[in-house]
């Protein structure tokens, strides 16, 4: 029933090669995969599979891996896979649920279940004017806005048949994102998935 409900309630460090799982049910506004809210925080190589299920009616502020993000806060190479669900709650973002400041969002993959309201929600962050949106991308069976720009939108088959991991690829020296083709429905961070 609190507010800010994550791993990290408040970060302003950085949390880099981290899983998280789990399943959060939340009554408040502002839960997220990692943390609550972000200050001169980095996020890097994060795969969040949690499960956010709400009861807010209306504005939840629910983010795929920050709810709140302000200034200087630095996201990149996470998946977003878990899921994002509630009958009555809107305005969410698939990594940040509301930037408040500036925000980069660089080289994520948005690929989780959102059933949540698509009013006033976007597929990266709300509040586009405080976000820095570079190559990023989404399986998208959501419908949100992209405000953000600088998002590629992938198809059931590009994901299925390896298209899609091998685009994210392309601007690595090394790859970043594997999968085991015929078996895996889409890239994650596992190296060990690598085939």
């Amino acid at each position: 029933s609190q507010q800010y409900a994550a791993l990290f309630r408040y970060l302003d460090g950085t949390v880099k090669d981290l899983t998280v799982k789990g399943t959060i049910k939340t009554s408040a506004k502002f839960a997220a995969g990692i943390a609550g809210a972000t200050e001169g925080a980095r996020i890097e190589g994060c795969p969040s599979e949690v499960q956010i299920s709400s009861t807010v009616n209306g504005d939840g502020t629910h983010g795929g891996i920050v709810a709140v993000s302000n200034n200087d806060t630095y996201i990149s190479d996470c998946l977003i896979g878990g899921s994002m669900s509630g009958s009555s709650t809107d305005c969410c973002g698939g990594v940040a649920g509301w930037a408040s400041g500036s925000t980069t969002i660089k080289n994520c993959l948005v690929n989780s279940n959102i059933t949540v309201s698509t009013s006033g929600s976007d597929i990266l962050a709300r509040n586009a004017g405080y976000v820095t949106s570079i190559n990023n991308f989404t399986y998208d069976t959501w419908g949100a806005a992209n405000g953000n720009g600088n998002l590629t939108y992938f198809t059931f088959d590009q994901m299925c048949t390896g298209e899609a991991c091998y685009q994210m690829n392309l601007k690595y020296k090394q790859a970043r994102w594997y999968q085991h083709l015929g078996i895996d429905s889409g890239p994650s961070l596992d190296s060990s998935k690598d085939s």
